[in-house]
Formats: structure tokens, sequence, C-alpha cells
């Protein structure tokens, strides 16, 4: 059969066909449920080409491309931050508006109109709540927060960004209490939102964990920046970190919407960075108050002892003179000299009393400076520790380099020759062997200043 006896249609006609009959068939638009596998977005034009997936037992089968033109993609993009507060990323499951497109050239498509954000938000919802039960069937929920915090939590690791205006309002309340308290405080630099914020964070608190005997709590500040992208908050890996870790962790990542799961297994939630920092110093004048509270009780009560005793002599006093106005002249003397006896014992004993008093007052105010200083030389000691280290450990490799090189230099050709030796060759390699040599052969011999050429006329062996 000939080619001209067929019907033979061109490629663009037949898919101009397909087309027209996916336009016919699907003329309306219709929501789906898809996992975005990738995002695709053109920062250039605004436009964003995303590629959408279906998946069962985790094994894709269906698939299919995607568009969103610039300016349909910018509403679609707000709207779903502002009732989501995530932005669009791969994984993520949606359910949005399409129309089914085929083109000759770009071949079949979804064009985007519109997005569900209330699907996803149900979607992340039940994510949160599967991560809270299983921390809870796990027994993790609750053990960050049965750690102890120390009265004066002087050694801070805290997790946050150099630049972060939450850890710069940190500081400054911080810095407010300088004169009084010096917390120790040491930065772990980490993201704080986004998709790479939960493996920064994590990466983050694992470094600290190295050290962890180092600190007395860990700090996580954000604040400062939106409610966008702290869904990361809510994943249960970090979470787990979190409920796991061997020192109270405090979370304030700056927003006062829904609790994350994060800041729900922490040891204590303050929301703000500035909140966390007057929590912390409120522990210190607290601590403060206490012993001014105790220095002020002694004081009292020593106060009192005495007025009482005071009392009592008094008392005592006037019952004996009363006593003396009813005897004879005979005895007025014995009871004068009792009563002066008894006045004296008195007043030593009553002076004794306030000497122990004063005395425990000022052990209990040393006792308390004394823990304070020594806490302070101690970190003072680590610090000059962690500098010094390094110095010494880079001492003594450039000493070990110094003397490998030394010894090296010993094996020089040139230091060889200027001890005195020669090297003998034949055909240019070195003889270590006369059984490499034979009568006739001619061999070279290397000085210190020239060479020499000889014939072998004979070959005498030690052997």
């Amino acid at each position: 059969m000939t080619t001209t006896s067929k019907k033979v249609f061109s490629l663009l006609q037949l898919l101009q066909s397909v087309g027209a009959v996916i336009s016919k068939t699907y003329a309306r638009s219709y929501w789906i449920k898809a996992e975005i596998a990738k995002l695709n977005e053109y920062k250039y034009s605004g436009h964003c080409y995303p590629e959408f997936v279906e998946k069962q037992n985790g094994k894709v089968v269906a698939q299919v491309r995607g568009v969103i033109w610039a300016s349909t993609y910018k509403e679609i993009r707000q709207k779903f931050e502002n009732e989501t507060k995530t932005t669009l990323k791969e994984g993520m499951m949606v359910v949005l508006s399409v129309r089914v497109d085929f083109n000759p050239l770009h071949g079949f498509s979804l064009n985007i109109n519109d997005i569900d954000p209330a699907y996803t938000m149900g979607d992340m919802l039940r994510e949160k709540n599967m991560a809270i039960e299983r921390l809870k069937k796990e027994q993790l929920f609750g053990k960050n927060k049965t750690l102890h915090l120390p009265v004066l939590p002087r050694k801070l690791a805290i997790v946050s960004v150099q630049t972060s205006k939450g850890f710069q309002d940190f500081n400054n309340v911080l810095s407010d209490y300088t004169n009084r308290y010096r917390p120790f405080i040491r930065l772990f630099p980490a993201l704080l939102q986004g998709d790479r914020a939960v493996e920064s964070l994590m990466n983050a608190l694992f470094e600290i964990g190295k050290h962890s005997h180092l600190f007395d709590a860990v700090l996580i500040l954000r604040g400062g920046g939106s409610d966008i992208g702290l869904n990361c908050y809510d994943d249960y890996e970090l979470a787990a970190v979190v409920a796991n870790f061997p020192l109270p962790i405090i979370t304030g990542i700056g927003h006062s919407t829904n609790e994350t799961v994060t800041e729900m297994v922490s040891w204590r939630n303050m929301i703000t960075p500035t909140e966390t920092a007057y929590f912390l110093m409120e522990r210190f004048s607290e601590y403060e108050k206490s012993i001014q509270k105790i220095s002020s009780a002694v004081i009292s009560m020593a106060q009192d002892l005495i007025e009482r005793e005071n009392t009592i002599l008094q008392n005592q006093a006037e019952s004996l003179k009363n006593n003396i106005r009813h005897r004879n002249l005979s005895s007025l003397h014995r009871l004068s000299l009792q009563i002066n006896s008894i006045k004296s014992f008195i007043n030593s004993n009553l002076y004794y009393r306030k000497y122990k008093l004063e005395n425990a007052l000022r052990q209990l105010s040393d006792c308390s400076q004394n823990g304070i200083r020594t806490a302070e030389r101690r970190l003072k000691s680590q610090r000059i520790m962690l500098t010094q280290t390094p110095m010494i450990l880079m001492k003594n490799a450039e000493n070990k380099l110094e003397m490998k090189s030394v010894k090296l230099s010993t094996f020089d050709l040139h230091v060889v020759l200027d001890r005195g030796f020669s090297i003998t060759r034949f055909n240019k390699k070195i003889i270590s062997d006369l059984s490499q040599l034979k009568t006739g052969d001619t061999i070279h011999t290397k000085l210190k200043n020239g060479e020499i050429a000889s014939i072998i006329k004979n070959i005498k062996s030690n052997g």
C-alpha cells in the first residue's frame, strides 16, 4: 500500500486535534488535591511552574506539570501566607483550582488560578497533633519541664542569629543589669525560620549537647519577625530533641499566636526574647532580695532578743529594789553586790549573744559573696584555659614540624656530598650491589665538585 493511499496527518495537526478535544471536554475549572514535588519559582519573570504528584504507599502514581502566571501567583502566595502563616514549599499537600491545558509545543499542563489554604491548614494541624501524640506516647512531652533550673542560671547557651532583633533586645535588657548581675552567654548561630530551620536548629542543639556540662540552660531566641515560616517549630524531630535535651530549654521566638509543639515541650515558653531576659534577671533579683530578707530577719531577731533581755533585766532590777526597801541596812550591801553581779552577768551574756548573732550574719553574708566570687573565678579560669589551649597546641605542632624539617635535611644530596661521601652510578642508576657490574663497564662517580668516569678492570668481592 503506497503512502498516497493513506490518510496522513502532521504532528501539529494531531496535537491540535488532541488539544481541541481536551479543551472541549475539560472546559471548566476543577479542584484537585496534590503534593508539590517541585515549586520552580522564577524571580525575574514572577511566574511559577510547579510539578505535582500523587503518592500511594510512598510510590508516585500520578505526575503533572503546572503553571501559575505572575499576577495570579502573587495573589495565591499572599493569600496562602496570610491564612496559614507559612510559605508554599516542596512536599506540602495543597488543594488547587485548575484548568486543564494542552499546547502542541509544551504538552499537557494545569493552569492554576486559586488555592484553598484551609485544607493545608488542616493537614498542618493533623501533623502537629500527630507530633504531640507521638511525643506523649514516647513519654517525652513533659520531660524537659522536669529538669531543674539553677537559682542563678549564670551560664547560658543561646540559639539565635547575631543580627536578630530578638537577640539584640535580649542583650539590651541584660546591659541594664550589667553592674549587678553578669551572666556568661555563648551564641550558637542557627536559622530561625524557613525550610532549613529544623536542620539548622537541631545542629546547634547537638553542638551545645556536646558541652552541656558548661551551661545552666539553653535559650532559643527569635523575635522581631512575622509568624510566617514558624511551622518548623511543629516538626516532631526538632520537638523530640528539645524535649529530650539534658538542659532546661527556654523559648522566646517572638509570637503570641498558637503555641508550637517545640514551645509546648520546652522547660518554659516566654514568648519574646525581652520577656526571657526579664525572667532570668528577675531570678537574680529575687535571690538578692532573699539574701537581704534573711539579713533583715537576723538583725530584727537580734534586736528583739536584746529588747526582751533588757525588759527582763529592768523588771528584775525593780523587783530587787522593792525587796531591798524592806530589808535592814546590813543586808542592803549584800543585795547591792548581788544586783551588780547579776547586771554584769546579764550584760556579758547579752554581749555574747549579740556577738554570736552579728558573727552569724557576717558569715552568712560572706558565704553568699564567696559563692559568687568562686563562681566568677571558675568562669574566668575556664575562659583563660579556652584562650590559651589553642596557642599551646599550635606551638607544639610548629616544633614538631621544625624537627621533621631538620631530619629531612640530613638526606639532602648536597649535604651528603659535603660530608665527603660520593655516589657511583652505572647506566644512570645508583650501584648498591657488585652483582650489577662486570669487567669493562664504565661507571660514573659523583663528588662534591665534579664527576669521574672509570672503566672497571677488576672486581673484588668481600664475600
